[in-house]
């Protein structure tokens, strides 16, 4: 389910609604067994549209630009996960790491991603998705990345699908 603009107020609008986090679950509970699987894309944080994510969710991937800041981040994110998901009484499985938004080559961006790849080992996926502009141009046609015809934007998302479907053990 993509993001859509509407949403950029909802942490205002739930912020005291009452089981806040689990209003996307029971807005879905009639039709979420007619999918075999259901991706909720949300930003690699813990505001109330991911915490609605993650409370519909079996797995989780982490989504990670190779810049310091951002990979600062990540082993924060997994313990917040850990425990959301145990105050939901929930098992949230984390099933991996993508780096994306992965921009030109450099020192600083490579030693990043190794020590990423150090840190989280197999976790972090071996596929990198690369700054296009056929990724933001979809987003802004609200259109799969599989429509633009890049055949490189192309391949890279269809090989971390890959990984990700066997992460959940399907592939």
């Amino acid at each position: 389910m993509p993001y859509h603009l509407d949403l950029f107020t909802i942490d205002l609008d739930l912020g005291s609604a009452n089981a806040r986090e689990t209003k996307l679950r029971r807005a879905l509970k009639d039709i979420v067994d007619n999918y075999d699987i259901v991706i909720c894309d949300c930003p690699p944080n813990l505001t109330v549209p991911t915490q609605n994510a993650l409370a519909l969710s079996t797995h989780y991937v982490v989504p990670v630009s190779p810049d310091f800041l951002s990979s600062l981040g990540i082993a924060l994110l997994l313990t917040r996960v850990a425990k959301f998901s145990e105050e939901l009484e929930s098992p949230i499985k984390h099933v991996g790491i993508a780096m994306s938004r992965v921009g030109r080559p450099s020192f600083y961006r490579a030693q990043t991603m190794e020590s990423l790849r150090t840190t989280f080992g197999n976790k972090v996926f071996q596929t990198e998705i690369r700054e296009r502009s056929a990724v933001s141009e979809a987003t802004s046609k609200n259109i799969s990345v599989f429509q633009m015809g890049d055949k490189d934007a192309v391949n890279e998302f269809g090989s971390v699908s890959a990984e990700i479907l066997a992460g959940l053990g399907l592939k």
